[in-house]
C-alpha cells in the first residue's frame, strides 16, 4: 500500500525540487531518497506536494505525489505529534489547492464548449447532406414537371414516384443514422474527455468525477453510433471494420507492454504481477481475437482465391465481434476488481475511498458492457432502427418506399428512369421454347436436346427479344429456375396455355419480361439496379410458383417491389405448377402454406452475392427481415390461384 513520509511542500511557488524542507512533525530529515526525475509536480493544476513511496520496502524510492484524496498511510507520525507550522502550511496548501481548482473548472468550462461544437459535427454534416439532396430533389421535380405529352405521362409518374421514395429513404437515414450517429458521437465525445486528460498530465476529475466512471458513455456511445450503418453502406462498414481491427490490435499491444513493464525486477509488487496474469493476459487474448476475426472483414482488393465478405456479412461479423468483446472484457472488470475489493477489506478507511471508488467504477463499467453485450441482438437493433424510422413518417409504407429507393442504389431517380427506358425490352410469348426455361443460362446448354434449334444460352435468347416501352410489356414473369429441376416442362406448359388465353382474349400477341432473355449481360449490376422500373414497366405481375419459389428471394423481392412501385394484387397471375401425379389442390394448398411460413433469412439467390445484397437491402428498409416477412405473407393472405396447371 503506497505511504506517506509526511514530508511535504510547503513553498508551492518554487520549482519542483523546491520548498521541500517541512515534515508534519517539524522539519524535514536531513536526507532524500527520491526516484530518478522526481519530484516532478508532473500532473498541472493538481499539485503534487506529499513526498510518498508507492511500493514499500527495504529500497523503496519517493515520489511526488497529490495529497488530495488521502490514499495514503503515513509513516512517521501520530495524530498527536503535529506542528504549528503544519497547521499554517495546511490552511495555505488549502487555499492553493482551491485556487488551482478555481482555474481548472475555468478550463473546463471552456474545454466543454469546445466538446460540444466537435459533438455536434455530426448533426452539421448530416443537414449539410440533406441540403444538398433536397437541392438534387428540387432539379429533378422541375425536370419531371417539364414532361407534359401523353407518351411521356407514364414515365413522369414513375418518376414522381421514384422520387418520393428517394426522399423516404433520405428521411429514414437522417432519423436512424443521423439520431444515432450524433448520441454515439457525443457520448463518445464527452466520456473521452476526462480519460484524455489525465493522459495528457491535466486530470479533471476533481470537477467532473472520478474518470473510470466515464469509460460508460464511451462504450454506450461506440454501440449507439454502429446503429447508424445500414448493411448498404459498403464504404462506412470496410472503414469502421479496419478502425476496430487496428484498435483492437493497439490495445493487445498497451496491455502487453503492460506486463513486460510489471515483469521488470525492479518493480516488486506482487499483486502488480498477479494483475498481469489475471487481467491483462487474459485481455491480450480477447483482442488479439477479435482483430483475427475482423481480418475477414477487409477488402481483399484483387486477390481472387480468398473469398470477399460482402458488406452485411462483415457488419454482422463486427456486432458479433463487438458484442463477444465487450462481454468478456465485461466478466474480466467484474470479476478482477471484485476479487481485488474481496481481497482487501482493510482498504476501507476515509483516506482510501479513491482507490475503492475507482475499482467500483472498474466493476460497473464490466457490469454495463455485459449488459450491452446482451442486448445489442439483432432483433432488438432492428426494432430500434424501425421504431426511429417511423417517427413522424407513415410507418411500413415509408419503409417499404425506403427498400425500393435502396434497390436503386445512390442512382439519381431520373437518371436511374432514363436508364431503365434505355435498357427496357421484352419477349414476344411466340418466341419461348421448352428448351429456352430448361436453364438460367448460367449453367451452359447442358439440359438442351443436341437437336434442338432453340436458344439455349441467355445471349442467343437476347437476341429473340425486341425494345419496349415502359407500360407497354404484357406481363413480367416472375419465377424460379430451380423449378424446371423439380417438374421438368411444367413452366413452359403453364406459360404457353397463359399465352393461348392472352390471344384468345385480347387478339394481341403478348409479351414477356423474362430475366434470361431481357438483362444485359454484359452489365448485370446496372440491368437489376433498374429492376423495380422494369417490374412498374409492365402491365401484369405473372407469378409462375413451383415448389422452390418461396425458397428463392429474389421472387418474393419480385412481387413486393411490383405492388410498391404502383402495382395492385388484381394484377398479379399466379400460375401454380406442382408434379402431374398430386392432386392440384393439394399442391396449391402446399404453395400456400410455404408463404404463409415464409422467411426471407432462409430463401436463397442462386448468387450468393445477390443474396446478401437484397438482405442488406431489406434489412437497411425494414430494420430486419421479421418485418418484410410479415408484409409478404400479409400479401398472399388469403390469395388463390387464378389457374393450377
Amino acid at each position: 500500500m503506497p505511504a506517506w513520509l509526511g514530508l511535504y511542500q510547503h513553498d508551492t511557488s518554487r520549482e519542483p525540487v523546491e520548498g521541500w524542507g517541512r515534515c508534519v512533525d517539524g522539519d524535514a530529515p536531513n536526507f532524500t531518497n527520491w526516484a530518478a526525475g522526481e519530484p516532478d509536480d508532473h500532473t498541472l493544476h493538481s499539485p503534487q506536494d506529499c513526498a510518498v513511496m508507492p511500493h514499500p520496502g527495504k529500497e523503496s524510492k519517493w515520489g511526488d505525489r497529490a495529497c488530495s484524496g488521502g490514499a495514503y498511510v503515513c509513516l512517521c507520525v501520530g495524530p498527536s505529534i503535529v506542528s504549528d507550522n503544519f497547521e499554517q502550511d495546511l490552511v495555505k496548501l488549502e487555499a492553493d489547492l482551491e485556487a488551482r481548482l478555481h482555474e481548472v473548472r475555468a478550463a473546463v468550462s471552456k474545454l466543454y464548449a469546445i466538446a460540444t461544437v466537435i459533438a455536434l459535427l455530426p448533426t452539421l454534416l448530416v443537414v449539410g447532406l440533406t441540403l444538398l439532396q433536397l437541392a438534387i430533389n428540387q432539379r429533378t421535380r422541375i425536370g419531371v414537371a417539364m414532361t407534359s405529352t401523353h407518351e411521356q405521362q407514364a414515365s413522369a409518374w414513375m418518376a414522381r414516384w421514384l422520387l418520393q421514395a428517394r426522399r423516404s429513404a433520405v428521411r429514414r437515414r437522417l432519423q436512424v443514422s443521423g439520431a444515432m450517429g450524433q448520441i454515439g458521437w457525443a457520448l463518445v465525445v464527452y466520456g473521452i474527455l476526462p480519460v484524455a486528460m489525465s493522459i495528457a498530465g491535466t486530470p479533471i476529475d476533481k470537477v467532473v468525477g472520478e474518470k473510470d466512471f466515464w469509460r460508460i458513455p464511451v462504450v454506450v456511445g461506440f454501440f449507439l453510433g454502429l446503429l447508424a450503418l445500414f448493411p448498404t453502406d459498403e464504404r462506412a462498414i470496410r472503414t469502421i471494420c479496419t478502425v476496430f481491427l487496428a484498435f483492437y490490435l493497439g490495445l493487445a499491444y498497451l496491455y502487453a507492454h503492460g506486463c513486460i513493464e510489471i515483469a521488470n525486477p525492479s518493480v516488486p509488487s506482487v499483486s502488480h504481477r498477479s494483475q498481469c496474469q489475471r487481467f491483462f493476459l487474459p485481455k491480450i487474448v480477447v483482442h488479439l481475437s477479435a482483430a483475427a476475426a475482423l481480418v475477414a472483414t477487409l477488402p481483399c482488393g484483387g486477390c481472387k482465391r480468398l473469398p470477399v465478405m460482402q458488406p452485411r456479412q462483415a457488419l454482422q461479423r463486427m456486432w458479433a465481434v463487438l458484442r463477444l468483446s465487450s462481454a468478456c472484457d465485461g466478466m474480466l472488470y467484474v470479476g478482477f476488481f471484485s476479487a481485488v475489493l474481496a481481497d482487501h477489506p482493510d482498504w476501507s478507511g476515509a483516506g482510501l475511498l479513491s482507490v475503492r471508488s475507482a475499482w467500483a467504477g472498474d466493476i460497473i463499467f464490466g457490469a454495463v458492457s455485459i449488459a450491452i453485450a446482451a442486448l445489442a441482438t439483432p432483433a432488438n437493433r432492428g426494432r430500434v432502427t424501425r421504431w426511429l424510422g417511423r417517427l413522424g413518417s407513415r410507418g411500413s409504407e415509408a419503409e417499404e418506399a425506403a427498400a425500393i429507393a435502396m434497390l436503386l442504389g445512390r442512382a439519381n431517380p431520373e437518371r436511374a428512369l432514363a436508364a431503365a427506358e434505355a435498357l427496357f425490352r421484352c419477349l414476344p410469348a411466340s418466341q419461348l421454347t421448352a428448351d429456352d426455361l430448361a436453364d438460367s443460362g448460367a449453367t451452359g446448354s447442358r439440359r438442351a436436346s443436341p437437336a434442338s434449334m432453340s436458344a439455349v444460352t441467355a445471349f442467343d435468347l437476347a437476341a429473340k427479344s425486341i425494345p419496349a416501352r415502359l407500360g407497354e410489356v404484357t406481363a413480367f414473369m416472375s419465377h424460379s429456375w430451380k423449378d424446371e429441376e423439380e417438374i421438368p416442362g411444367a413452366k413452359y406448359t403453364a406459360i404457353a396455355q397463359w399465352a393461348h388465353c392472352q390471344r384468345r382474349k385480347t387478339g394481341h400477341e403478348p409479351t414477356l419480361w423474362l430475366d434470361k432473355a431481357c438483362i444485359d449481360q454484359t452489365n448485370i449490376d446496372q440491368a437489376l439496379t433498374c429492376l423495380p422500373i422494369f417490374l412498374a414497366g409492365c402491365q401484369r405481375l405473372l407469378v409462375v410458383a413451383g415448389p422452390t419459389f418461396c425458397r428463392r428471394l429474389w421472387c418474393l423481392l419480385e412481387i413486393f417491389t411490383f405492388l410498391r412501385m404502383g402495382g395492385s394484387v388484381e394484377r398479379i397471375e399466379v400460375l401454380f405448377i406442382a408434379d402431374p401425379l398430386k392432386d392440384p389442390a393439394q399442391a396449391q394448398a402446399e404453395l400456400t402454406a410455404t408463404f404463409e411460413n415464409f422467411d426471407a433469412a432462409k430463401a436463397e439467390c442462386f448468387l450468393p452475392k445477390d443474396r446478401e445484397r437484397l438482405l442488406a437491402v431489406i434489412e437497411a428498409g425494414f430494420g430486419d427481415v421479421r418485418e418484410f416477412n410479415k408484409i409478404v405473407r400479409r400479401i398472399f393472405a388469403g390469395r388463390h390461384t387464378s389457374q393450377a396447371v
